[in-house]
């Protein structure tokens, strides 16, 4: 009996770093398609090629300790799907968070791209990363999942990102303004193509909010953040009925 616990338990960490060494490789298939922007085509490939080595392993072990009583053999086959579905999310969280450790990805402060989202890194840790966007929102993201589609680090290419938010009243036709901002914007030979400008229409704790969002290299932040100021008073000028006050710059984020 005690030979058997003993058994299960060598076969159970050995299976533990079969898991280890087929999360890794997931890992490095996924570090691989960020950097050269390989698609996924080979998504298939990749589950198959952990699914095999987490088998492989799996088999080896049982055969390595020559243990042929199938009570212990499907005993340990179920302890050990159990254990690679409880820890699959964990081992990867920490290979990422590793990754982005040692290869310095980002760090807290630099502005990012991360997971879809934009905002600055407010810290990172072996296991999630925690995002605020120019909102004061904050955004926990696994590290297993800042990988897609990709991480851009804004900060080391010296970019910043300039956010400028505009109240105005809804009785002016902000379509028209949103179209005439864009002009300004793409006339700008300073500001970025890529990424694009973007011009959003929201709403925030119920008043109408225009977003405009650019990217600047550093050196040329504070003038085309002051145009833009001029281009918003001027445009919101020209649509508003005489006399009114219908739109007002009233928040500029920089990250």
């Amino acid at each position: 009996m005690m030979n058997s616990i003993l058994a299960m338990i060598l076969c159970l960490l050995l299976f533990l770093v079969v898991l280890i060494i087929s999360n890794f490789v997931m890992v490095v298939i996924d570090y691989y398609k960020m950097t050269y922007s390989v698609g996924d085509g080979n998504k298939l490939i990749k589950k198959l090629l952990c699914f095999s080595i987490i088998i492989f392993g799996f088999i080896l072990i049982y055969k390595y300790l020559g243990v042929q009583n199938i009570k212990f053999f499907i005993i340990f086959a179920s302890i050990s799907f159990m254990l690679e579905f409880a820890l699959r999310n964990g081992f990867k969280n920490v290979f990422y968070g590793a990754l982005i450790k040692l290869l310095k990805l980002y760090k807290k402060g630099d502005a990012v791209e991360v997971s879809g989202f934009n905002g600055k890194i407010a810290g990172v840790n072996w296991v999630f990363t925690k995002l605020k966007d120019y909102r004061g929102n904050s955004i926990i993201i696994p590290n297993q999942k800042t990988f897609f589609p990709k991480i851009i680090n804004y900060t080391k290419f010296y970019i910043d990102r300039s956010i400028i938010m505009v109240r105005f009243n809804e009785v002016i036709d902000i379509n028209a303004v949103k179209s005439d901002l864009l002009e300004c914007i793409g006339n700008s030979e300073d500001i970025l193509t890529k990424p694009s400008p973007k011009v959003h229409i929201d709403r925030e704790k119920g008043e109408p909010l225009l977003t405009i969002e650019t990217w600047i290299l550093n050196e040329y932040y504070d003038e085309v953040v002051h145009q833009n100021f001029l281009d918003i008073e001027r445009v919101f000028l020209q649509y508003a009925p005489s006399g009114m006050e219908v739109g007002k710059v009233y928040r500029i984020v920089s990250n």
